[in-house]
């Protein structure tokens, strides 16, 4: 039905959802793909913004995979306000019935504690400081129900009955990200057959290198040209079979025409994310660091670099509140700009810390050399009589000359400056180890501020199903 038949009697509805995707099936964004055509069943929805796919904190160890939430904004009629609730919560249970039907598994062997939540009308503000808190800090799922079970029934917060498990606190961030000033890209994911659940994805590598040529100026992460990678495929057996990001809306679908798959697509959907922004990394200072706790901070470089196993580097960075071990991952790329630190360097590095045997490490994703200090290399003073250079007698005894037997106390070393082989500015991992949240280079200069304004999208501009049958 048309927006203008029924625009004085429509209702906003935001619809939270996480943890649906498993250590190796399934994906959120699936079930919202489905909850999607589902839903035209029952409503005629109009979409205010593309579906959200929220990243949050990428430290937290019981996340899933990619620690993605997804949220859905859009306008019903009024009138199936009240019922919604029980329907959506019957088609999420259809979703978890129909996919493990298609990967022949019992899900209940490998159910995850999905969560999901309506909101009717405007976002409450705590939802924005769940949001914050989930992105860069570990926030417990009983303090998030313990919030949301206090909201009266005027204020229209709708807990599912059925879904209220850990992915309460993601389903809760998916919706307040909207009422959260923040940069934006776009995802547009294209999904499997369920027959092909099993097999290994297979697209013609060269239509992605047309696409991403074509679309170079706005897309990113598409190909690692250091590995010859493919970036845009998924793993393992989720219903993914590709993602293209980027800026702009309208360059990522072409990737419908462009990319060549081998096998059938069965739906897309397109999705507003903050992927690829930096969202996570909090300016902080080392004392208000903890466990999970996202960072990016400023710090003097106090040790030399310390090499371990597997060739990842240590080294120990200082501000004015404390120290702390900064650890780079030789798979980063950054282990090069690591090993060549020397104490005296300020640097600012963006990461989160993790636990090493109780003792908190910063693991960096990227850094900022800021200033380098300088480095000397010194020698032995001369004999001022014979102009030998003299060696040192012992810790404390001064330098003696084997020439002339002369012997100096309290002299000076000859030193010079040499040229460090590392300059100030920013390291970033390569494409293909970069995290959902981490900015790219290509994005420096393209950030946005601020949520784009509120549209109305019918349903077949943010998703398709291309198989009906066959999507799940």
């Amino acid at each position: 039905m048309p927006e203008a038949e029924y625009k004085d009697h429509l209702c906003t509805l935001h619809i939270g959802l996480d943890d649906f995707d498993l250590h190796r099936y399934g994906c959120t964004t699936h079930t919202a793909t489905f909850l999607i055509h589902k839903l035209i069943s029952y409503i005629a929805p109009i979409f205010i913004d593309y579906p959200n796919l929220v990243r949050l904190n990428p430290s937290i160890p019981w996340k899933t995979r990619g620690n993605g939430a997804v949220a859905l904004h859009i306008k019903i009629p009024c009138s199936y306000v009240d019922k919604v609730s029980d329907v959506i919560d019957n088609i999420l249970l259809e979703y978890y019935k129909k996919l493990g039907e298609a990967l022949d598994i019992d899900m209940y062997l490998y159910y995850e504690e999905p969560g999901a939540i309506i909101v009717l009308g405007s976002i409450p503000p705590i939802f924005s400081r769940i949001y914050l808190n989930s992105l860069t800090d570990v926030v417990l799922p009983s303090m998030v129900l313990e919030k949301l079970l206090k909201f009266s029934e005027e204020e229209k917060v709708y807990v599912s009955n059925v879904f209220r498990g850990r992915g309460i606190v993601g389903a809760v961030a998916a919706i307040g990200w909207l009422a959260t000033d923040s940069d934006y890209t776009y995802e547009l994911i294209v999904y499997r057959s369920k027959q092909f659940y099993n097999m290994d994805r297979c697209i013609d590598t060269d239509s992605v290198r047309l696409f991403d040529n074509t679309t170079n100026t706005t897309t990113f992460n598409n190909i690692d040209y250091e590995t010859n990678r493919v970036l845009i495929t998924s793993h393992g057996y989720d219903p993914v079979l590709y993602g293209v990001r980027g800026d702009d809306v309208y360059d990522i679908k072409k990737a419908l025409d462009i990319i060549k798959p081998c096998e059938p697509v069965a739906a897309w959907t397109i999705f507003r994310t903050n992927q690829a922004t930096d969202a996570h990394a909090v300016s902080r200072r080392i004392s208000d660091l903890r466990i999970y706790r996202t960072a990016k901070i400023k710090l003097r470089i106090s040790g030399f670099p310390k090499i371990i196993q597997g060739g990842h580097v240590i080294v120990k960075g200082i501000d004015d509140s404390g120290s702390i071990d900064i650890v780079f991952f030789k798979p980063s790329g950054l282990v090069s700009v690591a090993r060549r630190l020397i104490p005296g360097d300020t640097v600012v590095v963006q990461g989160h810390v993790k636990s090493w045997y109780n003792i908190p490490y910063l693991h960096v994703e990227k850094i900022f050399v800021e200033k380098l200090a300088p480095l000397y290399v010194c020698k032995a003073p001369r004999c001022p009589i014979c102009r030998k250079r003299m060696t040192k007698k012992g810790f404390g005894k001064g330098y003696s000359c084997k020439k002339c037997r002369y012997i100096a106390h309290n002299v000076s070393l000859e030193c010079t400056i040499i040229t460090r082989d590392i300059v100030e500015g920013l390291y970033i991992p390569p494409p293909s180890e970069l995290k959902h949240l981490v900015k790219p280079l290509k994005r420096y200069g393209r950030e946005r501020s601020t949520h784009p304004p509120q549209i109305s999208l019918s349903v077949a501009t943010v998703s398709t199903l291309t198989e009906p049958l066959y999507f799940l």
